[in-house]
């Protein structure tokens, strides 16, 4: 179907039309679009632009040679183009000037206005030609779903398709509060893949002007950079029809966090209890439990402060039994229990699986420090034994990251763990921390009557390192 057939009956003459499309990839176009100036730049035109013209119908070129409907303009007389009479965030392209250019009244129509940013052409292969007769026959591609007018209500309630997200960056002006709330807030965001369900999660920063800094990203780029994004992409440039972003809310996220964390007090008291008497979950339990340590660890890495910290977390353990089952094998242990000890390590054991945990401690996890960890005389001797022949011991690290131990030195404090510096790193490739061994070494030698400063490569580059 052909564009002008959707105007059939509404007696234009088309000889006396001109179809003219704004493409988003010249800066001005796009930097006017955003500014909501696009009907202001598009007035602006040589005197014989529009010269015999009843009629301008305008277009946005968003990608390849597609052509979004704005509007229909109704063509009245002109005035001298005059730079100073224009907003000063309207910005003028390069053939725009005052002895060359007019302004011209432009009147938009309600014809097709319930189509505009709905209604997609095909330019044709001369895009390179944005202004072209009316005669010329456009092919209608796509007539988009109403999309309800976009509102910000809260961050919980934060919902955009791409097309949405899309029309808010480049077109600021009309949005002007989705920026500035956008801007105000950094944290975790969640990208849905509509055709396969895959979510992807994010983080932005304020250094990246928040939210709406990362999202804008999106909306110019469609992948903002996304290693699996940008491969969904190259497969198919309009696969970002199927992305919806949404705000994760923080307060539901740190809920999550100490819902996951709640278990951890019971789960160390557990593992004390099967180390010292053998009173400990079964395998099945142990399984769901580190899935659990590995889920809390994995939700404390969508910081991106954290990130970096949980690289090397182990994958999830396939469970070979299901929750429900696991917690139905414990109640008929429960059950079947003839012992304190036995029922305390069931109940323990049932705690540390269910789903939900309740607001409150219960009195009875209290109880687990007599029950489970009671030492017997045994235990107490060995404990003198290894307290009489314990001997002064010495930090060393033998990780194999490059990174250093964080501690939290306690000047004074006679219980405080001594720890050797010169075993925490093999080697110094950090410029300040060569500096600093240097200087160190220096100092030492000349306490000794010996002078042996730094080398001048130390010094050039304590000049030259970044702020």
């Amino acid at each position: 179907m052909k564009f002008q057939e959707l105007l059939a009956g509404k007696q234009i003459n088309w000889e006396r039309v001109k179809l003219i499309r704004h493409n988003l990839t010249n800066e001005a176009v796009a930097a006017n679009y955003e500014q909501g100036h696009l009907e202001l730049y598009q007035s602006v035109q040589s005197p014989t632009r529009f010269k015999n013209c009843d009629m301008v119908i305008s277009f946005l070129g968003t990608e390849g040679t597609k052509g979004v409907f704005q509007g229909c303009y109704r063509v009245g007389d002109f005035k001298p183009y005059c730079r100073t009479q224009f907003p000063d965030d309207f910005t003028p392209d390069g053939g725009m000037t005052e002895d060359k250019s007019v302004v011209y009244e432009l009147a938009e129509t309600d014809l097709l206005a319930d189509m505009k940013d709905r209604l997609v052409i095909d330019w044709g292969k001369g895009a390179i030609n944005w202004c072209q007769n009316g005669t010329t026959e456009k092919e209608l591609l796509e007539i988009r779903p109403v999309v309800s007018e976009i509102s910000f209500t809260s961050y919980d309630k934060v919902l955009l398709s791409f097309e949405a997200l899309h029309k808010i960056v480049y077109n600021k002006a009309a949005y002007k509060e989705w920026e500035e709330k956008l801007s105000a807030v950094a944290g975790i965001y969640l990208i849905t893949d509509t055709k396969t369900g895959k979510h992807y999660v994010g983080s932005a920063s304020g250094e990246q002007g928040g939210i709406w800094g990362r999202w804008s990203e999106y909306a110019k780029t469609k992948h903002g950079g996304n290693k699996r994004l940008k491969e969904l992409i190259a497969a198919d440039a309009d696969y970002c029809s199927n992305f919806q972003y949404s705000i994760k809310n923080p307060a539901e996220h740190i809920s999550t966090i100490l819902e996951l964390s709640s278990k951890f007090k019971l789960l160390t008291k557990s593992r004390a209890g099967g180390l010292h008497a053998g009173k400990g979950p079964s395998r099945d339990v142990c399984i769901a439990c580190v899935n659990d340590v590995i889920n809390f660890i994995n939700l404390l890495g969508q910081s991106s402060r954290i990130k970096p910290y949980t690289e090397s977390v182990p994958h999830i353990i396939e469970m070979p039994k299901s929750y429900d089952l696991i917690v139905d094998d414990l109640v008929r242990k429960l059950n079947q229990s003839t012992s304190d000890d036995d029922r305390a390590t069931a109940i323990a054991s049932i705690y540390l699986v269910i789903p939900e945990l309740p607001t409150e401690e219960p009195e009875w996890i209290q109880a687990f420090d007599r029950l489970m960890v009671t030492p017997k005389s045994n235990d107490i001797t060995f404990l003198l034994d290894t307290l009489q022949n314990s001997k002064y011991a010495s930090l060393i690290k033998v990780a194999k990251s490059s990174d250093a131990i964080p501690v939290v030195v306690q000047k004074g404090n006679p219980s405080a763990l001594p720890i050797e510096p010169q075993y925490l790193k093999k080697s110094f490739s950090d410029i300040r921390d060569r500096w600093y061994a240097d200087r160190g070494t220096a100092n030492g030698r000349l306490d000794q009557k010996q002078f042996d400063p730094p080398p001048i490569e130390s010094v050039y580059e304590i000049f030259i390192w970044p702020a």
